[in-house]
C-alpha cells in the first residue's frame, strides 16, 4: 500500500526526481479480487457483485470511486 501512496504523491511533486517503489498494485479492484481469490473460496461472480455494492457505498460515504484508483495510470 505504501508503494501506491508514493506513486500517487509523486504525480504532484515536481521536486521529486527519482523514486523506487516495491510492489504497487495495478488497481484497487484487481487487488481486492486477487486477495479474495487467494484467501477465500467465494466465486468470482459473487465477489464482483459485492464489489459493486461496496463501491457504491464507499463512493457515497468517502466521495471517491474505487474503480478509478489505478496507480499505474499515474
Amino acid at each position: 500500500m505504501g508503494a501506491v501512496t508514493g506513486l500517487l504523491y509523486a504525480k504532484h511533486s515536481p521536486s521529486l526526481t527519482a523514486a523506487v517503489f516495491d510492489s504497487p498494485f495495478k488497481s484497487l479492484k484487481s487487488l481486492i479480487e486477487d486477495l479474495c481469490k487467494k484467501n477465500t473460496k467465494i466465486p468470482a461472480l459473487i465477489i464482483s457483485g459485492a464489489l459493486k455494492i461496496i463501491g457504491k457505498t464507499i463512493e457515497e460515504k468517502a466521495k471517491f470511486d474505487i474503480y478509478k484508483i489505478n496507480p499505474l495510470k499515474n
